[in-house]
């Protein structure tokens, strides 16, 4: 009998230490896209539980209440935890095994968090944190996933528990008006991210292979990032749409143009530092100038969210976007602009392509009538 007993425990044990539904999440990813609806939190007897004691390193026990954030998980591979109404995480996501999924968060440099972050590092030198490309830092952490079907999902949680989730929505495929939307938040991210760099070198620069390069580097960006993120919306059938992103396309052209003359006169012409200095003030009003436009431009992006009123209400505004869309769209503002993009924020912006970006973020955030995932 206790030979009995004890192979019972051994074979439990080995159950245990395995993926408990079989699953292999890296052939299951389109099963994870969608929005995940904590419901409870169960022991491995599974009896719901409500708290677990927790012990420091210093030997000292907290009781913690047993509960875990709403999630969603997007197709593009970012990802919204959602812990209180006040406190989310937002970054991105990728599948690290067969079971487990790291969630890689951005914390703006702007933000609370991101303040705390640099005065420890001036206190502790040696401790390094990621960055990325806009000087976020990055903070990665992962759930080990224990089952997964098309409406539920089993979280190891504290290793002696598991959170249970329920999918509430699948994530509805991106809109022609998302999708036009997120791609003019990245091009006004992008000039916004290049453009004061652009402006200084000239202010301060009369070396022409230094200028050379930055206009080259600059008018890039307009190109190769710009255009080309804009070009397929010209052919939109939303009238628009296409009416909008052309009007774009036309101003940044008109940009490019711009900065090839100057280029031209910097490669082929014969000139004093006096007549340089002159010319690249000149360039940088010609640029701040032209650039005033995308705030005008940028109201008509935010137009092409709105949708024709179904019940002839006055009282209420409708959008072509879900509510899930518009939250991602904001996160995004929120990583690119940090504490600059949020709503009611009086900062100043630095220049027209990140006030366009703040004309998009208090645009969003108006009371709307959102499409139904």
């Amino acid at each position: 009998m206790r030979i009995l007993i004890t192979l019972s425990l051994f074979i439990s044990a080995i159950a245990f230490g395995q993926n408990e539904s079989g699953i292999d999440i890296t052939k299951s990813e389109r099963t994870l896209i969608g929005k995940w609806e904590y419901i409870k939190t169960i022991d491995k007897e599974y009896n719901s539980i409500q708290h677990t004691i927790r012990k420091y390193p210093n030997g000292k026990e907290m009781k913690i209440v047993a509960s875990g954030p709403e999630i969603t998980i997007n197709k593009d591979g970012t990802y919204i935890k959602v812990f209180t109404p006040e406190n989310s995480d937002t970054g991105n996501w990728r599948i690290k095994s067969e079971n487990e999924i790291e969630y890689e968060m951005v914390i703006p440099k702007d933000s609370r968090q991101g303040r705390l972050i640099l005065q420890t590092q001036k206190l502790l030198p040696n401790k390094k944190w990621r960055k990325d490309n806009n000087g976020n830092f990055l903070d990665a952490s992962s759930d080990k996933i224990i089952e997964l079907t098309e409406t539920e999902m089993k979280v190891e949680y504290e290793k002696k528990y598991y959170l249970i989730y329920k999918k509430t929505a699948k994530i509805t495929s991106v809109n022609e008006q998302f999708d036009f939307l997120n791609d003019c938040v990245e091009v006004f991210s992008k000039l916004n991210e290049s453009i004061n760099e652009f402006y200084s070198i000239l202010e301060n620069n009369t070396n022409s292979e230094i200028l050379k390069t930055n206009i080259t580097t600059y008018n890039n960006e307009l190109v190769l990032f710009s255009l080309n993120k804009l070009s397929k919306h010209t052919k939109s059938e939303n009238s628009n749409i296409k009416e909008v992103a052309t009007d774009l396309t036309n101003l940044t052209t008109d940009l490019v143009k711009m900065n090839y003359e100057y280029l031209n006169y910097v490669t082929n012409s014969k000139y004093s530092e006096k007549e340089l200095k002159k010319k690249n003030k000149s360039l940088v009003e010609q640029n701040k100038f032209t650039s005033n436009f995308y705030r005008e431009i940028s109201l008509g992006i935010c137009m092409t969210l709105v949708k024709s009123n179904p019940n002839k209400k006055e009282d209420k505004q409708f959008s072509e976007l879900t509510l899930n869309q518009r939250d991602l769209l904001n996160n995004r503002l929120k990583q690119k602009l940090g504490v600059s993009v949020k709503k009611g924020t009086k900062i100043e912006s630095k220049n027209s392509f990140e006030h366009s970006l703040r004309i998009i973020y208090e645009f969003l955030n108006m009371e709307w009538e959102f499409e139904k995932e």
